[in-house]
């Protein structure tokens, strides 16, 4: 290849760097002066999928817009109203006091105590108890399910029954025995 046809492509090359540059340029922001907060507004956020459903907390509704919808509205987790935690600004985990309390009473066995706070209800206006929890914790725990389900398709695969459906695993919630007492206790 001669001087000249390499200074040629070398300079074309230049040359399509600096357009490139020129195009990339046009496409960035100026941030705008910290003026403190502010109230109100529209944020738009581009997401890779339709939100489908407000309970995330199933395999037909695990997707990452779901999941984003619940943690900004609320709905995330437990017991669909938030649950005892909650994540800040910075994913640091956090009591949910405005739901209730909870507290290591023994290390051995390990025992906490949950309590709700009082005044706490589904949307129909039925009171959030023990109840709830119990259910819940069966859910999450897997206790019931007796099936045994093949690792790749999912399906059962011994002819028992799988109660309930996680977008998730029942590890470590699975090792927990059935909690001692479902009364009802709110402040």
């Amino acid at each position: 290849m001669s001087e000249k046809t390499r200074r040629a492509r070398a300079l074309t090359a230049g040359a399509g760097v600096a357009v490139a540059a020129l195009a990339l340029a046009g496409c960035t922001t100026t941030a705008a002066p910290d003026s403190g907060s502010s109230t109100g507004g529209t944020i738009t956020i581009a997401t890779t999928n339709a939100f489908t459903s407000f309970n995330g907390d199933t395999p037909e509704a695990n997707l990452d817009t779901n999941g984003m919808v619940g943690y900004l509205t609320g709905v995330s987790g437990g017991l669909g109203l938030g649950g005892f935690q909650r994540l800040d600004k910075d994913f640091s985990v956090l009591e949910n006091t405005d739901f209730g309390t909870y507290e290591k009473v023994s290390d051995d066995p390990l025992t906490v105590k949950y309590t709700i706070n009082e005044g706490l209800t589904w949307s129909d206006g039925e009171p959030i108890n023990a109840d709830d929890m119990l259910v819940n914790w069966a859910i999450n725990s897997g206790y019931y399910n007796d099936a045994v389900l093949d690792p790749s398709s999912g399906e059962v695969t011994n002819g028992g029954t799988q109660y309930f459906s996680l977008a998730g695993s029942t590890a470590g919630l699975d090792t927990t025995s059935f909690p001692r007492s479902a009364t009802t206790t709110c402040r």
